[in-house]
């Protein structure tokens, strides 16, 4: 006997968490130009209209994505160093990006324009201040390690494949003789690393900062 009384399945909730879930997933598949109210209603099954009863407008929305990225980075402060808590930051940092390449362009605005990026700014200034240095040289710090890693990124996701190399040095070597010393480091180093390219960056800021803590203290 079939059962009465049995409506259909409920749907989900449309809850904020799962709207920028969503719409991280599609910037992941698809890149930021591909994220609209509309293209995200049809990804979650519902109207545009009933997004913007969680965000106002579009920019909105990316500020939350760009909220939801920033909160898989690890800025926990631990019993160790300074320099543990600020190697292990920037490795998350780098595991995010290329984790959500697509994401970047995102990223590149004024790192405090957004609670999720205030926050994670005052975290690892505070890792800067546990260092030594004065608030006006960990901000200036910061924003270099910023340049650093978003700049490192931007080369993993515009990394040139083998026959792109190949066809670079060989129109290179028309000049060789101009050129020799680019053209033995485009032999030597191929595509190159990034991700060896970022973990040697990480390891001259930490001189750096401690170059700088130095200075400031017998200033």
């Amino acid at each position: 006997m079939a059962k009465t009384g049995a409506g259909p399945p409920a749907r989900r909730s449309l809850t904020r968490d799962r709207i920028l879930g969503v719409a991280l997933d599609l910037v992941d598949r698809r890149g930021l130009d591909a994220l609209s109210m509309r293209e995200l209603g049809r990804a979650l099954g519902v109207e545009a209209m009933s997004l913007y009863h969680h965000f106002p407008n579009k920019a909105a929305l990316l500020d939350g994505v760009h909220d939801l990225v920033l909160s898989e980075i690890d800025l926990s402060e631990r019993a160790g160093s300074w320099e543990e808590d600020f190697r292990r930051a920037a490795h998350s940092y780098w595991r995010v990006l290329v984790a959500h390449p697509k994401v970047i362009p995102l990223l590149l605005p004024s790192p405090t324009f957004s609670i999720g990026a205030r926050s994670a700014v005052e975290a690892t200034l505070r890792i800067l201040r546990r260092a030594g240095l004065p608030t006006k040289a960990a901000y200036q710090m910061f924003r270099i390690a910023q340049a650093l890693f978003l700049g490192v990124a931007m080369m993993l996701a515009a990394k040139p494949d083998d026959r792109a190399l190949t066809v670079e040095i060989a129109n290179l070597g028309e000049d060789a003789g101009e050129f020799p010393l680019l053209g033995a480091a485009l032999r030597a180093s191929g595509t190159g690393d990034p991700a060896a390219d970022f973990a040697l960056g990480i390891e001259v800021l930490v001189l750096a900062i401690r170059a700088r803590v130095g200075s400031t203290r017998s200033a």
